[in-house]
């Protein structure tokens, strides 16, 4: 018998949703509010132009650098000028995804049972890339004041021990679409400065903003005083999650930051993992990254104006979106967030995510899509509306 690390889960069975959605396409079809993927939704790249790009001659030469090919560094410095942010070509070093980016951090900053503190709400992979590189996800709370989410100090020292050795902020966080402001900022940066911590940005919706609050701060944040570490890539710059190609972004005082990136560049050494035909081409995909995102910003707000006229006068609410693809919605208390879903699925046929995926403390919430198709959205949101009404007349 094979004998696993712990870095794994022991058990790998299905949960209930999984199950009931397994058996309702088996039934017919289904409305999914859940689509997140670019490729699927209707936004991917011309694929010929694509092709083009990837089987360019000097594709085919291994000439590598641990940091990645310069000429793609320069194109991520160009793509932040753009979005009016400055950045050092040699404090970039390309991953293969923003997931890889993160298990490098980790390796990088915490020895084995370490921790990391991590928001929730939030996308439910940081447990297991901690996890797989032997390290602690500690939670810390993000507050709803009834305008919009933030992060509270009180809540951030309560997840401080002396095993902690990075905060990470996903800013357009995911699902809550919060950012941050220069309050949040400062209470964050004033920890990681007293604590000898680090700071881990994941900016990935950075380029989708609908709402943004007053005294907003745009990523990447400088360094004042502590190392900040930014993460993003191609999957949401340009929709392309296929063509695996990330980037970690240093900041932080030059001394610091040249021991920082001498280690992170040994890290990535040992894996070379980003191949040669992506680099080359990321110059020309960050080009075209502007038209992409205009279409996919152009259904992400159709989307979220078809929610939240469908909601008014309901029992249902949109939370606030600040930015990013996803929008929060508040339900009855009726059942709890899984009971619901599964309910929604088996009457309606529609597919939503429950709150609980995310970390939510309370039930009531559920997790939808802007990403999905607008007339799959729109018929999504009409049965979700419906499913309520009558849920409201029988309780």
């Amino acid at each position: 018998m094979a004998v696993f690390s712990r870095r794994i889960p022991a058990e790998f069975g299905s949960n209930r949703l999984t199950r009931a959605l397994e058996a309702a396409r088996k039934r017919g079809s289904i409305v999914d509010l859940t689509e997140s993927n670019p490729t699927r939704a209707g936004f991917a790249a011309d694929p010929t132009h694509l092709a083009t790009l990837l089987a360019a001659p000097e594709a085919v030469r291994y000439d590598p650098d641990p940091r990645g090919w310069i000429g793609a560094r320069r194109a991520v410095v160009e793509y932040y000028g753009r979005r009016g942010r400055i950045v050092d070509e040699d404090r970039i070093v390309l991953t293969s995804s923003t997931s890889e980016a993160y298990a490098l951090l980790f390796k990088l900053l915490c020895n084995a049972s370490d921790e990391v503190l991590v928001p929730a709400p939030s996308y439910p992979l940081f447990e297991f890339l901690a996890s797989a590189e032997c390290v602690i996800a500690a939670p810390y709370q993000l507050t709803f004041d009834g305008r919009r989410w933030g992060i509270e100090l009180p809540e951030l020292e309560r997840a401080l021990t002396s095993r902690s050795r990075a905060i990470v902020v996903v800013a357009p966080n995911n699902p809550t679409g919060s950012v941050l402001t220069a309050d949040d900022l400062e209470a964050v940066m004033r920890l990681c400065r007293d604590n000898g911590l680090v700071l881990i940005c994941d900016e990935v919706f950075a380029d989708y903003p609908h709402d943004l609050p007053a005294r907003f701060v745009p990523t990447p944040y400088d360094g004042e005083g502590a190392v900040v570490f930014t993460l993003n890539g191609l999957s949401k710059v340009a929709g392309l999650p296929q063509l695996k190609l990330g980037w970690i972004v240093a900041s932080g005082d030059d001394r610091a930051i040249c021991g920082v990136l001498t280690r992170l560049e040994f890290l990535s050494d040992l894996y070379l993992s980003v191949g040669t035909p992506i680099q080359r081409c990321l110059p020309a995909l960050l080009d075209i990254a502007p038209s992409i995102q205009e279409s996919i910003r152009g259904a992400l707000s159709a989307n979220l104006r078809t929610l939240r006229a469908a909601v008014a006068d309901t029992a249902l609410s949109v939370l606030p979106v600040e930015a990013g693809w996803t929008a929060v919605v508040r339900a009855p208390r009726i059942f709890d967030d899984e009971t619901f879903a599964l309910k929604l699925l088996e009457e309606e046929s529609t597919l939503v995510q429950p709150g609980y995926f995310y970390d939510f403390e309370e039930d009531g919430y559920l997790v939808l899509s802007l990403l999905t198709p607008p007339a799959v959205f729109a018929e999504g949101v009409q049965r979700l509306e419906a499913f309520v009404v009558n849920l409201c007349k029988r309780s």
